[in-house]
């Protein structure tokens, strides 16, 4: 997995974007969120670019959910762009679409 990250600072706040490469699964999971949670202090949105993750595991949802928590804590929130059908799914069937923005 390979993350690219740069922060855009809006009139409305700083805008972390992070493009994902690769699956999110346990045996990068924690990598995930720790690479991410390193820049997401004073971040009003965290905007993930999934067009290249074609899997995700529960781990990674996991990380998900700890990062969509730290976000509504300094009240900013997370959306997920390019998401393909079978991720889409998963967190669809989890109810995680529900609470994030998202694309489609």
């Amino acid at each position: 997995m390979n993350i690219t990250k740069n922060k855009v600072v809006t009139p409305e706040g700083t805008v972390l974007n992070v493009s994902i490469d690769g699956r999110i699964d346990a045996s990068n999971a924690e990598e995930f969120r720790d690479s991410i949670n390193a820049d997401l202090k004073r971040v009003k949105v965290l905007k993930l670019d999934f067009q290249n993750v074609d899997y995700i595991s529960s781990v990674g949802i996991r990380s998900l959910l700890l990062l969509f928590k730290q976000l509504r804590r300094q009240d900013g929130r997370m959306e997920i762009i390019n998401i393909n059908e079978q991720v889409r799914e998963i967190l669809k069937l989890i109810g995680l679409m529900e609470f994030i923005k998202h694309d489609n």
